[in-house]
């Protein structure tokens, strides 16, 4: 049972309810995946678990990428193969302007197939399409394999025809996910050298992008055969299917309950549908309709939401840039977080009072990651670490828990690196790739980030 069952009867409580759930619990996730899978029953904890891993793999990325724009930021000066991947880098993170810097008209004429990609890849952010294909066409035969693969990888996902057969493990995914086969894409993409950072530009770019896909794509799998269709919206919605995302959360009723699990049902009727039309209108605002999407929120918004439903949409019209009518984002996460921070000192005598307080401090750090994706989108760098370290359980350290799961360590090490934090955050990194071999990859990010500020000093770890 762990180190929870010793800690009272009223948290050993919370570990009722099989062998899946104790290990997702205790944050080992592939335990809870190898439990949940064996029942060959419908299982929101399966659902649950995938949307764990989706939901790491979502918060390495940010991190990862981020990490990388830093260090070719400061080192790539000069040399072609660390400047061309500081050009894909911001392709992978939607920066048009330094994206134009590197493969727009007015930059240095970039020869070879990565380069008339890399200007494929600008007109993928910028929605031209027909130029996304001519440039595609265009490119030419790769120079060596690495480049073959990096363009599988990118032309899959933009969505423009692209060989198949590759043996790579990207090609291998990639050829499994087109099947439909997402378990086997997954497999392989666990399969990549995770213990080298590259160069030039590589297909370790998207790698955790597609694992996210993957294992958004499992939990939209295992979503259908549940009654409530906001499961499966979340699974669409990691795996970028935005039209599908939009009409699950669309069906999620008004007035029916809904539990949302996170490790048993914390979130009532009453919370679920706003959750559900805020997540609808984001997957509308993506898929350009605009009114309908900014329709969506202000019903949640009536609805006088609670902090989970304030946070998200803060975080929601942070990320898509959307207009600030609906309300200051920073002035609604900050609210969101004085209101969490205060659930377990309300909760007086009630007889399950400790059980509670458990969920609620799991509660908290969602909403912490939340808040903290909002000040990080407004440079309030240390707000978010303040945010996210008030809700760590200290004892615990960097070990995934029911409380701080792997995505919260992953995003409490990136707060750590932008307020220039290292040591700690490669700490975390550290400790998460022992239980999560993929996180090494952003871990030996911020370690070589980490050498570059100190004069090549080894980290911590």
């Amino acid at each position: 049972m762990g180190a929870y069952a010793r800690r009272s009867d009223e948290v050993a409580a919370l570990l009722t309810g099989g062998k899946g759930w104790v290990s997702f619990r205790e944050g080992r996730l592939y335990d809870a995946l190898q439990a949940f899978s064996a029942t060959g029953a419908p299982e929101p904890g399966l659902v649950r678990t995938y949307l764990a891993f989706a939901d790491l793999y979502a918060a390495l990325d940010g991190l990862f990428l981020e990490t990388e724009a830093l260090y070719l930021g400061e080192a790539a000066g000069g040399d072609p193969a660390l400047e061309a991947r500081q050009g894909w880098v911001a392709l992978r993170r939607g920066d048009r302007a330094a994206a134009r810097r590197a493969f727009g008209d007015a930059a240095a004429p970039r020869g070879g197939y990565l380069g008339v990609l890399g200007r494929a890849g600008l007109a993928y952010l910028e929605g031209d399409a027909d130029r996304l294909r001519r440039l595609t066409r265009e490119a030419g035969s790769p120079e060596t394999e690495q480049d073959r693969v990096m363009g599988l990888v990118a032309c899959y996902l933009w969505g423009v025809p692209c060989p198949t057969g590759n043996r790579s493990p990207y090609g291998q995914a990639l050829d499994a996910f087109r099947q439909g086969d997402l378990a086997s894409g997954v497999l392989a993409l666990e399969m990549v050298d995770f213990n080298q950072v590259g160069r030039g530009p590589g297909p370790d770019l998207y790698v955790y992008e597609l694992l996210r896909r993957g294992f958004g794509g499992l939990a939209a799998e295992a979503a259908r055969p549940l009654p409530a269709p906001f499961w499966a919206g979340l699974g669409a919605a990691a795996q970028g299917r935005w039209e599908d995302a939009a009409a699950s959360f669309a069906k999620t009723p008004v007035r029916q309950a809904v539990d949302i699990w996170l490790f048993g049902p914390v979130a009532g009727p009453g919370e679920a549908p706003g959750l559900a039309r805020i997540r609808e209108g984001a997957a509308l605002y993506r898929l350009g309709r605009k009114a309908d999407a900014i329709a969506r929120w202000r019903d949640a918004l009536r609805d006088d939401p609670g902090p989970l439903a304030l946070v998200t949409l803060a975080a929601v019209q942070t990320e898509l840039g959307a207009p600030e009518p609906l309300g200051d984002p920073v002035e609604s996460a900050r609210a969101a977080l004085r209101t969490v921070r205060s659930l377990p000192e309300r909760l007086g005598e009630a007889p399950d009072a400790a059980t509670l307080a458990e969920l609620y401090r799991v509660r908290q750090a969602e909403v912490a990651r939340l808040a903290a994706r909002v000040f990080w989108g407004r440079g309030l760098d240390q707000e978010a670490l303040e945010a996210l370290d008030g809700v760590h359980d200290k004892a615990q350290g960097a070990r995934p828990d029911f409380r701080n799961p792997a995505a919260f360590l992953a995003d409490l090490a990136r707060a750590y690196a932008r307020a220039g934090q290292f040591a700690p955050a490669v700490g975390i990194l550290f400790d998460l790739a022992q239980e999560f071999p993929s996180a090494r990859l952003a871990y030996e990010s911020l370690k070589r980030l980490y050498a570059s500020r100190t004069g090549g000093e080894v980290p911590p770890r």
